[in-house]
């Protein structure tokens, strides 16, 4: 009995020697992985550092150089812009003095033509003016005259012991009159129309070659 206790005994204590060395060897195993994670968390650190940096003065770059394309950028569009302002203009100031070329041409050759044409319908007017006077005393006389020789007559014709006119000869002689006034208004109206018609026609033809 004593010898199965022994035999016991040394079995436990060579499990526990095992379990001694196997905890050991973990222990180990668990240093080294913690001294391999603190360097890989190290590393990767460094690593992550550099890498910051490196993008720090990347972007820094970048920005410099985005920066400076930018401006030469838009100092080429600002100065095409410029440019074809300048261009742009020209061509207006040169349509420009074209056109004030071509009215001083125009003014040039209407208003002569203007100013004849003025003279010409005042001549005009003047001279039927004159015309519609000289008619207007030669009807008047010519009707002095009828009403003076058909009064005569009328009156020759009378009743001597009356000394009367006749009726109907006194009738037809108002008549003639009428007839006589109303053509010479007719006359009169008709000669005033086609003046004021020269005139507006004159003053329209005035208007438009001034405004050309």
């Amino acid at each position: 009995m004593y010898i199965s206790v022994a035999t016991q005994v040394h079995e436990l204590i060579k499990e526990q020697q095992r379990l001694r060395d196997a905890f050991t060897l973990h222990d180990q195993t668990e240093r080294e992985l913690q001294t391999t994670l603190a360097l890989a968390i190290n590393n990767s650190q460094d690593h992550e550092r550099t890498y910051r940096e490196k993008n720090k003065y990347l972007s820094l770059i970048t920005g410099v150089v985005g920066g400076l394309l930018g401006l030469l950028g838009s100092s080429i569009n600002n100065w095409r812009h410029r440019k074809d302002i300048k261009v742009f203009a020209s061509n207006i100031s040169n349509q420009v003095n074209d056109l004030q070329n071509t009215i001083i041409k125009l003014n040039s050759v209407v208003l002569p033509n203007t100013k004849d044409l003025q003279g010409s319908i005042q001549n005009q007017t003047d001279e039927l003016l004159s015309e519609i006077k000289v008619q207007q005393e030669v009807l008047q006389e010519n009707l002095k005259a009828m009403k003076s020789a058909l009064s005569d007559s009328v009156f020759h014709a009378c009743d001597a012991d009356k000394c009367c006119c006749d009726l109907t000869s006194t009738r037809m002689l108002n008549q003639l009159e009428g007839t006589l006034n109303s053509k010479l208004n007719y006359h009169t109206s008709l000669n005033v129309g086609l003046i004021s018609s020269l005139i507006v026609l004159g003053t329209v033809v005035l208007y438009i070659s001034n405004t050309r």
